[in-house]
């Protein structure tokens, strides 16, 4: 339902098949599956949202969660993709679609990220996963490295890391989003972060940095590539860690395109940090790096949600417009458009 929060379950089993287009327009919450379901999405369907949703299997006879949360984001589109859950509401995905389509994890209580009862559905994280931190909840990766593979962390209470020890390691790249009274605290003796190569952090309006002075590296191959001392506790601001071994740094959010594709494609940007209207409700930046294409097809001729400006560096292409379109482009929001490289109109009119 439009403008509500509070998702959409499913009492029975079902079984969705989606060969057109599939969207969430709710504001919040999440799609709710009991054991037995199936979600398809075959070639040359989708499913897209304004805001990143996830599935939870639940138990229709006690109302509670089953394990943790399937996060499907806010595009699935270019292949296939399939979530089947079992008798028992353990979860199988697949397919070759562009997307999120990783595990997340949501915390729903404080304390360390290994220990299996502060996360909903009793079980902690493992493989390659994402988390999410609600307001009010510390999660803390106490140690010096981080060896689990966690991709994306969505913060709105506090992520501690470090405890304990002169620095930390990421040792997968992490993508972090600090909301809107979230921390990002840093609890090393030596204020040292570091971060492989394609990680990024994006400290949202209202979000903040828990120590001024921490220095945020490149860490590959036991060799500091780049590094930045953060000098501002609190959003907006965003740190990519590009693979050409450079830090990038923006007192805004700021989505990188780093490989050509789509505007609305999560694999088009650095860490799948994708602009949205959920992410970019107080505004965002787009980078286009050189080398990439950054075509605006799937937005189907406007641009409905607040992008403030887009940089397109030397070497790289901004494409306007969907082919064979007469509609032309709206931008709904005003914006600054800074070309250094190239932009072409690639409609047929308007």
């Amino acid at each position: 339902t439009p403008g509500a929060t509070t998702g959409f379950k499913f009492q029975f089993s079902i079984k969705l098949s989606i060969l057109g287009d599939m969207s969430f327009v709710g504001s919040g919450g999440y799609i709710m599956l009991p054991p037995g379901s199936e979600f398809n999405i075959a070639a040359g369907g989708g499913f897209s949202s304004s805001i990143s949703v996830s599935i939870q299997i639940f138990n229709p006879l006690t109302g509670l969660a089953i394990g943790p949360l399937q996060t499907l984001g806010t595009l699935i589109s270019g292949g296939t993709f399939t979530l089947t859950v079992s008798a028992s509401g353990s979860v199988a995905t697949g397919g070759t679609a562009g997307g999120l389509g990783s595990i997340t994890f949501l915390a729903n209580g404080s304390g360390d990220l290994t220990d299996a009862t502060v996360w909903s559905g009793g079980v902690a994280p493992s493989g390659t996963f994402s988390i999410s931190i609600p307001a009010g909840i510390t999660i803390t990766i106490s140690g010096a490295t981080l060896s689990l593979k966690m991709g994306r962390c969505d913060v709105s209470g506090t992520l501690a890391l470090g405890s304990g020890s002169d620095t930390f390691t990421f040792t997968s790249p992490p993508t972090i989003i600090v909301r809107r009274g979230g921390i990002l605290l840093d609890q090393t003796t030596k204020k040292v972060i570091r971060f492989p190569f394609n990680s990024i952090i994006a400290i949202l309006s209202g979000g903040g940095f828990g120590a001024i002075g921490t220095v945020l590296q490149i860490f590959q191959g036991g060799v500091v590539r780049a590094s930045f001392t953060v000098t501002s506790a609190s959003g907006p601001f965003t740190c990519g860690m590009l693979a050409d071994g450079s830090i990038q740094t923006y007192n805004s959010v700021t989505a990188i395109a780093v490989m050509s594709g789509d505007f609305t494609a999560a694999g088009t940007f650095l860490g799948g940090f994708a602009p949205s209207a959920d992410i970019c409700s107080g505004g965002c930046g787009i980078q286009v790096i050189g080398g990439v294409t950054l075509s605006t097809a799937g937005l189907h001729g406007v641009l409905n949600f607040e992008i403030t400006s887009i940089t397109v560096a030397i070497g790289a292409t901004f494409q306007l417009g969907t082919p064979g379109a007469t509609t032309g482009f709206k931008f709904q929001f005003s914006i600054k458009l800074s070309i250094l490289g190239d932009m072409s109109f690639v409609g047929s009119g308007g």
